[in-house]
């Protein structure tokens, strides 16, 4: 029946899927050591898809737009077709597996691209998402509050996904993962969910849709505190001054002064419930270089590229890294950076290609940004190029895009700034009749 309707609908398909991203590690947790709800996801975006294409040649309507993402994307499709047929892989599951990982999620481009037609839509999704993030903070809050063994008493899975890490000051550091499967999906999912809320609640909307933006913000960044993932803070440090510089206009406002005393009274909460939080600030203040420059810049470049380099210059084939090959195969060889697996599945030419793709994908939004009059949707590219810069920067030493929510999040978001220059003028002609 969920099937039929997904397919049936899949405008409303897009919202169950954003809702299950959020819900599909605490199902996965819960249903351990069952693997199957590890592919639920995949099977509402099939739906999907079918639905999508479906609906599109009923209507005779054309998928496809001019893009400067096309050229590199089938290069590199083309490239992993290549290397699915590496005579290094062990069976062709393992090369199905790498399809997953590399090009299953980037079609989502085009469903957030036709997804959007109307600013309102816009903002009612926007608004959607922003009302899902308070839910998924009080989790993540209440499990630190709660602690590892509480959380580990709910059931095997749960006690699998326990995360501690140490500080230079011999605190532990509990890493709650609230709804999701590991603590690091629940990072980037704070991530983009506070850049969005910021974007949001920056809309020029009447009424309490903007009051609900700032709880929601509040929420997150509690959340954030509870979470102490330190390259998700370091970016959020970074990146929401840089959207701040890149709007130039009306950068000083009532939201702002808004934000500002939330996120000050946030801290202040976290100084006495979450100190967690603090130990880890002190853990990269106390030695900035080391920490970020040394463990996240220098050694990732010298250590986990230049060995993948020198152990598959020219790719090992297409799965041979996907960190779904683990369950498929026993010769699989973990990649921690995303540089580190384009490398060894695809080699330099397809780091290259992926490099192009990416580029294009954030020179195109700087582009949008120019055009724009509207300075909602200013504020809303903005804050997609920060998020997709940040998800650059976390590729030298994680894997965000090869993980649930931030391959989902971005390629659907990414599609949706492309549609804000549509959006902008038929807008603005709506206004001029």
């Amino acid at each position: 029946m969920v099937a039929v309707l997904c397919i049936l609908y899949w405008r409303k398909a897009v919202y169950f899927l954003f809702f299950y991203v959020c819900v599909e590690g605490l199902v996965s947790l819960l249903l351990y050591p069952w693997k199957i709800p590890l592919l639920f996801k995949d099977f509402i975006i099939i739906l999907t898809y079918i639905g999508f294409l479906t609906k599109f040649v009923i209507q005779r309507k054309q998928v496809l737009f001019k893009s400067p993402l096309t050229v590199p994307l089938l290069l590199l499709a083309g490239l992993g077709i290549i290397q699915l047929f590496n005579p290094n892989l062990e069976n062709l599951v393992v090369g199905l597996v790498g399809i997953r990982t590399l090009l299953f999620y980037i079609p989502l481009l085009f469903i957030g691209y036709h997804f959007i037609q109307t600013k309102e839509q816009l903002y009612k999704f926007g608004f959607f998402l922003v009302m899902l993030a308070i839910p998924v903070s009080i989790v993540g809050i209440f499990q630190y509050l709660a602690g590892p063994h509480a959380v580990a008493r709910l059931g095997p899975g749960f006690a699998r996904s326990i995360w501690l890490v140490g500080t230079p000051l011999g605190y532990t550091v509990f890493r709650p993962t609230s709804t999701f499967s590991y603590a690091g999906g629940f990072g980037g999912y704070l991530l983009v969910m506070i850049i969005l809320t910021i974007c949001f609640a920056n809309f020029r909307v009447r009424g309490w849709t903007n009051r609900i933006c700032l709880i929601s913000l509040a929420c997150l960044i509690l959340g954030l505190a509870a979470g102490t993932q330190r390259s998700t803070i370091l970016m959020l440090s970074l990146g929401i001054p840089v959207m701040y510089l890149l709007q130039k206009k009306g950068i000083i406002s009532n939201t702002l002064l808004l934000i500002i005393v939330i996120v000050g009274g946030c801290l202040l909460a976290a100084w006495f419930f979450l100190p967690g939080f603090f130990y880890r600030i002190d853990s990269m203040i106390r030695d900035p270089y080391g920490i970020i420059v040394q463990k996240h810049l220098i050694d990732p470049a010298v250590t986990r590229i230049s060995r993948a380099l020198a152990s598959s210059p020219l790719g090992g084939g297409l799965g041979s890294a996907s960190p779904g090959t683990r369950y498929v195969t026993t010769t699989w060889t973990f990649a921690e950076s995303f540089v580190e697996y384009l490398i060894r599945e695809l080699g330099i030419v397809g780091l290259a290609l992926y490099i192009w793709m990416l580029t294009s994908l954030v020179s195109l939004g700087f582009r949008i940004r120019r055009g724009l009059s509207d300075s909602g949707l200013r504020w809303l590219v903005i804050g997609l190029i920060v998020y997709q810069l940040t998800i650059i920067g976390q590729s030298a030493t994680y894997s965000p895009l090869n993980f649930p929510p931030t391959n989902v999040y971005f390629w659907f978001l990414s599609g949706v700034m492309m549609k804000l220059p549509i959006i902008d003028v038929s807008e603005g002609a709506m206004l001029v009749r």
